[in-house]
């Protein structure tokens, strides 16, 4: 278990040593903002040790990457500012119910007055498809411009390159040694181009129930499945372009892996 003390930026770690739910939430906004050499550097350094807490901000990026930021203005903590209406519904609410591996990390929005307040999965839900539905009707016919311009651009037979690009924070985790010395991984490898059904197959040192979950490029996931073997066959066409999977117990992320189809 981490625990060390952090006196610079206490409100941004719980009494164990790992971000809370703001020091979470503000990573995540640092990554989709491209501020990430704002962070402290006791943050970034926790990141880069500490697997609970990485699985978390990829968690949580996977929700908050689709809620445009454009219009907030300035960020209450990266400029230095007090926090604007718009920014404490988006930056505190933050999305927040991580339903992973059959456990919820349950966040707290702050309140004006400083105090606290619980926001159960179906609020966090309901807020989540109230600002989805502002964002469509306003991003929807830019979206279809940009789908035009792509499409214009692409020559016959040339590969869709949105579908190859990596996720810097599923990058981010495979270079982690996450249960290493647990599983050793027999197939597919990382990197391996792959067609037709695939065959996914480890050996893990553990009873512990494990599920296997294949995400795309854009961390949406795509498949969830309880394992009770070392392998497991995906008998389901997947289009051209990087992908992503997981191996998780119902605590812990226990390997990340990737592949190209053709």
């Amino acid at each position: 278990m981490i625990k060390k003390l952090y006196t610079k930026t206490p409100e941004l770690f719980d009494a164990e040593g790992h971000l809370n739910d703001e020091g979470i939430a503000l990573y995540v906004d640092a990554l989709i903002l491209s501020r990430l050499n704002q962070l402290p550097p006791e943050v970034i350094d926790h990141l880069e040790e500490c697997m609970k807490c990485k699985h978390e901000v990829t968690e949580l990026h996977s929700i908050q990457k689709e809620v445009n930021y454009a219009n907030l203005g300035p960020h209450p903590y990266f400029d230095h500012l007090k926090p604007r209406n718009n920014w404490n519904y988006l930056w505190r609410v933050a999305a927040v119910v991580l339903v992973t591996s059959g456990l919820c990390y349950l966040v707290f929005s702050k309140l004006k007055d400083g105090d606290y307040q619980a926001i159960n999965k179906s609020q966090v839900r309901d807020s989540l498809e109230i600002q989805q539905k502002e964002n469509v009707a306003s991003d929807h016919k830019k979206e279809n411009q940009s789908a035009e311009k792509i499409q214009q651009v692409k020559e016959p037979g040339s590969k869709n390159l949105l579908a190859y690009t990596p996720s810097p924070v599923l990058e981010d985790l495979i270079q982690t040694n996450t249960r290493s010395s647990d599983i050793k991984i027999l197939s597919p490898y990382n990197n391996d181009t792959l067609k037709g059904s695939i065959k996914f197959q480890w050996e893990f040192k553990s009873d512990e129930k494990l599920w296997l979950k294949i995400v795309d490029n854009s961390e949406k996931e795509l498949y969830n499945y309880s394992v009770q073997e070392d392998q497991f066959v995906l008998q389901e066409r997947l289009k051209p372009g990087l992908y992503y999977w997981k191996l998780e117990t119902q605590d812990d992320l226990v390997h990340v892996g990737k592949f190209f189809v053709k």
